[in-house]
């Protein structure tokens, strides 16, 4: 079963992501996100990533390629508008 889609938000892009920063355990990766051995496996055997003789996991070339950008994620903004007592609006994080 090949990975269909992949997002910043689920698992396989989780994991693309955690691994474009550095080289990962197994078990580091179960971890920080709870994710079954099975993702791991799926990918690995879908040349995502890789696993090298010490144990590591690391990104491939083809990893590298599909890993989404963390900026796609789902989150909400840093700096919203928002009104203050007065009425008016005013945005967060800005300086006055």
């Amino acid at each position: 079963m090949k990975i269909k889609k992949i997002t910043a938000t689920n698992p396989p892009g989780r994991i693309l992501l955690a691994l474009r920063a550095g080289r990962m355990e197994t078990v580091q990766l179960i971890a920080k996100f709870s994710f079954t051995h099975s993702w791991l496996s799926q990918m690995i055997s879908d040349g995502l990533i890789e696993k090298n003789e010490d144990g590591f996991l690391h990104i491939t070339a083809v990893g590298r390629a599909a890993c989404p950008n963390r900026r796609d994620a789902e989150f909400e903004p840093a700096y919203t508008s928002k009104r203050n007592a007065s009425g008016s609006s005013y945005q967060q994080g800005a300086s006055a």
